[in-house]
């Protein structure tokens, strides 16, 4: 049985909250993004214009916001995986101990996500 449904088939409220949290969090991605957008495009827009960069500003914005959403999305999904994995894990150690290699394995493969996000985001900031 699902550790996130009770006896009676409805989600918990921790599923719930986790549900919330997501959504909320992919909203507020979205609304970064549209909010930022027209400032990317008029920086590229322009140097692609004059070949250089007519508002070096906001190309160093439009740089750091990517380098930001690239980390922090991966960081948000890593943690997420984190929670879903490691009490899963400690769940299956109580009821078998031997499982406790493949639970480490599959919470360091959770965690895999947040080093690949800091790795896009640092050659987004040197390129």
């Amino acid at each position: 049985m699902s550790t996130s449904t009770p006896a009676s088939g409805l989600p918990t409220a921790a599923a719930y909250a986790g549900f919330a949290l997501v959504l909320v969090a992919a909203l507020l991605i979205t609304l970064l993004f549209l909010t930022a957008r027209p400032l990317i495009e008029t920086a590229i827009a322009a140097e692609k214009a004059g070949g250089e960069a007519a508002e070096p500003g906001l190309v160093k914005m439009a740089t750091v916001l990517a380098a930001s959403l690239a980390f922090s999305t991966s960081v948000l999904g890593a943690a997420i995986g984190i929670a879903l994995v490691g009490s899963a894990s400690i769940s299956a150690m109580v009821e078998k101990p031997e499982l406790r290699v493949w639970g480490l394995i599959l919470t360091a493969l959770a965690e895999a996500l947040a080093i690949y996000g800091i790795a896009i985001a640092f050659l987004i900031l040197t390129s």
